[in-house]
């Protein structure tokens, strides 16, 4: 309750339509899905479902003010405009490693330098250098299990909890899927990421030539 006083609700409110507007002008897309608020049971700050629906879950830990959650809002907004473009296909692992690290990338192009590439994959600056320092490592774990269409797995890449190896972060798809993105922009044009809303994420991985 004393949480619930501290957020203004319809402040967030306009903070999410600002950010929507702002989305919708940047990327040239409308977001497709419905936001919902609550408290409890604390498995993510922000999440959602394939259908577009966002959660706020104002019990999390993680959010302490109504910042914690604005910041997220590029992000979230990404995957309602990327799964309205982008339907989901047979390599399941790849279109969810792509999804987080495509919503991540745009989410760093919108704050235009107000965040940095860590905070945007919602990592610590130590957990991010670990991934730059073994990237190789990371490149071929994506290259053993990207034609993967296993679910489970899939979230294995997307869960902050999951570890593939000791000293490796959770959440290592957004990492990969980030660097598949910055990859296909270096090679393609700065302004090609806006391609990736319509390619399917095969195409996307191949003409990024992370796997070289």
């Amino acid at each position: 309750n004393s949480k619930a006083k501290s957020i203004d609700l319809n402040l967030l409110n306009l903070y999410l339509f600002e950010t929507v507007k702002g989305m919708k002008m940047f990327t040239g897309f409308e977001p497709e899905g419905k936001w919902y608020i609550f408290f409890g049971p604390k498995w993510t700050n922000l999440g959602g479902f394939a259908d577009g629906t966002m959660l706020i879950d104002l019990a999390h830990e993680s959010i302490k003010s109504i910042d914690d959650i604005r910041e997220f809002f590029p992000h979230e907004i990404n995957h309602q405009i990327y799964s309205s473009t982008n339907q989901r296909d047979e390599n399941e692992v790849l279109y969810r490693i792509l999804d987080e690290g495509f919503a991540c990338y745009v989410s760093y192009l919108f704050h235009n330098g107000s965040t940095t590439v860590a905070e945007e994959l919602d990592y610590t600056e130590s957990e991010y250098k670990f991934c730059i320092d073994n990237e190789a490592e990371l490149i071929a774990l994506l290259k053993k299990h990207y034609k993967s269409n296993n679910d489970k797995l899939s979230r294995s890449f997307a869960s902050r909890s999951y570890r593939f190896a000791k000293g490796y972060p959770g959440a290592i798809g957004y990492f990969i899927g980030f660097r598949i993105v910055e990859e296909y922009v270096k090679r393609n044009g700065k302004d090609s990421w806006k391609d990736i809303y319509h390619l399917s994420p095969e195409k996307v991985l191949k003409r990024s030539k992370i796997l070289r």
